[in-house]
């Protein structure tokens, strides 16, 4: 399903919904494990309790943020990396590092500017959700 983000400029990036194997696909790079070959992906299996402990939910729930984030337009204006950054988001409060250096190298040595650009901003769109989904 392809939604249009906010975004005010000409092109009109299209933002797709996610599948749990794109959440596990993702979610296996920013983990340094992207040449490896994906475990079991059920429940309490290899790969689920990976991407658990390095992003705090399953990946199921991730996905189903994911999807309503899109559906109520919630994302961050001008993301062409949006799912990307979410998972940044997701880490970021699982790990809530001492300092934002530490942060920067786990995520693959990216821009101390860059990743609070788009963590708080999708940190601050997961918190819009909450009023949709706990009322």
């Amino acid at each position: 399903m392809f939604r249009p983000c906010r975004s005010s400029n000409k092109c009109c990036k299209m933002v797709v919904t996610k599948t749990v194997q794109d959440a596990y696909m993702m979610g296996q790079s920013l983990m340094n494990r992207a040449s490896k070959q994906l475990g079991t992906m059920q429940r309490g299996g290899t790969e689920d309790r990976r991407f658990r402990s390095s992003f705090g939910c399953s990946a199921e729930v991730c996905v189903a943020a994911w999807n309503l984030m899109v559906s109520f337009s919630f994302l961050p204006e001008g993301d062409t990396k949006a799912f990307e950054h979410y998972l940044w988001g997701l880490m970021f409060m699982k790990i809530y590092p001492e300092n934002e250096t530490a942060m920067c190298t786990l995520l693959g040595g990216v821009d101390p500017k860059t990743m609070r650009k788009w963590v708080w901003g999708y940190i601050k769109a997961v918190h819009e959700l909450s009023y949709i989904v706990v009322s």
